[in-house]
């Protein structure tokens, strides 16, 4: 009869923790994704308000409504901006994006004043 004693219990403590491995290499990689996936909804939030407001911003300017200072507001945050006229057919329109989560962006847009419309816009990072 052959001693087979002790061949068992060391291949299951193998699989046991092969599986908690792997288990908490997933769990790592499921808590990344939520971040990243949280992280990129905001981003898109900022962009959409910005761009959202330069929209605004240049169909008000097309009209000759705009004033010099305001704010466009939205649900998680607002928009402030100031036109400021660069020369006889530019005018510069500082946006200043402040979220309700505290964070802040501004970028800059520059109007032309013969297309009636936006010809350059950029963020301050």
């Amino acid at each position: 009869m052959k001693k087979e004693s002790g061949f068992t219990y060391p291949i299951s403590i193998c699989l046991l923790m092969f599986f908690c491995t792997f288990l908490l290499i997933h769990t790592q990689l499921f808590r990344t994704e939520t971040l990243l996936s949280a992280e990129t909804e905001r981003i898109y939030i900022q962009e959409y308000y910005l761009l959202s407001s330069v929209r605004k911003a240049e169909q008000l300017l097309s009209q000759g409504k705009l004033p010099v200072m305001g704010e466009f507001l939205y649900r998680e945050g607002s928009v402030e901006y100031k036109v400021q006229a660069v020369s006889a057919a530019t005018d510069s329109v500082s946006f200043t994006l402040k979220m309700n989560a505290g964070e802040e962006t501004q970028a800059v847009s520059h109007y032309d004043k013969t297309k009636k419309m936006m010809v350059k816009w950029y963020e301050k990072h």
